[in-house]
């Protein structure tokens, strides 16, 4: 049995973070850690308020994990604290047998809820992406984190912090398609879907996408071929898969 570290904040709603990666690695038979970044008050109407946990406790429940479990990979969300980054590299970096990263950079909700703190929470997380295999920012995140407009000159940055590769993902791009921009060192490909309409946001997307792209690079070791099939997952899911269960944003209902 495969298991995995989830270092998210936590959603009461079960739409997203610790509680949606949850319902899907266990769909899968894979076993799931827990490490807490941040409480949250949200629910399908938007983030209320959240709080990140403090950092000596945030230590614990690494160290608790690693020094009794095998950890066959990392999945990172929510983390745009600066002491909790830099907390979590020198854990990473002390690991005898280092899994591999997949970081989904959530620097806003889709409410638009800002969960970053300062300038020097981006300079940590750009040290945090030059440990990582594979990172999984919207088009706005990789703009805010990279400071560049061209989708090209964002990846090729990405690169230069050390990343072995990542999506871009196109879905919050304002057109009829949603483009995704795969690379890795030394490739680069673009994924286009037909954009779904419907009538309100879908909560937990990019969680969604980041969850099965850590699965499936955890089966493949293939960058390419691991997003794109997060991305055809992500697609059936949304058409299949999603339902209102509150006043505001469509739910995924996985299996």
């Amino acid at each position: 049995m495969q298991q995995i570290l989830v270092i998210a904040g936590t959603d009461p709603s079960a739409g997203a973070g610790l509680e949606l990666a949850n319902k899907f690695f266990h769909s899968i038979h894979y076993y799931t850690f827990n490490i807490t970044t941040a409480i949250t008050a949200q629910n399908s109407r938007g983030v209320q308020e959240f709080k990140y946990v403090e950092h000596p406790i945030f230590i614990s429940q690494l160290s608790s994990i690693s020094s009794d479990f095998r950890i066959d990979a990392i999945k990172i969300g929510l983390i745009s604290n600066t002491a909790l980054i830099y907390s979590f590299i020198d854990w990473y970096n002390a690991l005898k047998t280092k899994p591999f990263i997949v970081f989904d950079p959530v620097l806003k909700s889709t409410s638009e809820k800002s969960f970053i703190n300062d300038q020097e929470t981006l300079t940590a997380i750009r040290q945090l992406i030059g440990l990582c295999d594979i990172i999984t920012p919207n088009y706005k995140e990789a703009m805010i984190i990279s400071q560049k407009t061209e989708t090209n000159d964002m990846i090729n940055y990405f690169r230069t912090l050390g990343v072995k590769g990542g999506v871009i993902t196109g879905g919050d791009e304002d057109n009829k398609n949603a483009i995704d921009h795969i690379f890795t060192k030394n490739e680069q490909k673009e994924i286009s879907y037909p954009k779904i309409q419907l009538d309100e946001e879908i909560h937990g997307t990019g969680c969604l996408f980041s969850n099965a792209i850590t699965y499936y690079y955890n089966e493949t070791s293939n960058i390419i071929d691991s997003a794109q099939r997060a991305k055809a997952m992500v697609s059936f899911n949304i058409r299949n898969n999603i339902k209102r269960i509150g006043n505001g944003y469509y739910y995924f209902i996985l299996d």
